[in-house]
């Protein structure tokens, strides 16, 4: 059975058993970040808005009880941080004129998460 084995620097590999021999290899990050938007496509001229959700995972997919910073980057602005509660944190996104918002999400030691919301006149 496949079991894993957490570095100090927060990487998880996963470590097999074939015939004799123990492998281990990269598996994931003890900790990652989910971002999901409640919206894909907004209004500009800050008509409009999308709800996004910063959600931190262990690197089984089970939620996590984060309680320290989660950081966002939108686009190339400057990141900032938001503490987290219960794993979670969220941000209203809006924007002032047409453009796509890349929009990516992190905790100190863990994989990213990103989402993209279109800013466009329908």
């Amino acid at each position: 059975m496949d079991s894993f084995n957490v570095l100090e620097n927060g990487q998880v590999m996963r470590v097999y058993n074939i015939r004799d021999n123990v492998v281990e290899v990269h598996h994931d990050m003890l900790y990652h970040v989910k971002l999901v938007s409640d919206k894909s496509v907004i209004l500009p001229n800050n008509a409009d808005s999308a709800t996004v959700t910063a959600t931190v995972y262990d690197y089984l997919d089970n939620l996590v009880n984060y309680a320290g910073d989660i950081h966002f980057r939108l686009g190339k602005s400057d990141p900032f941080a938001l503490p987290a509660v219960g794993g979670v944190a969220v941000i209203e996104v809006t924007s002032d004129h047409v453009n796509m918002i890349d929009i990516a999400a992190w905790i100190d030691n863990g994989r990213s998460g990103v989402c993209v919301i279109d800013a466009k006149t329908v």
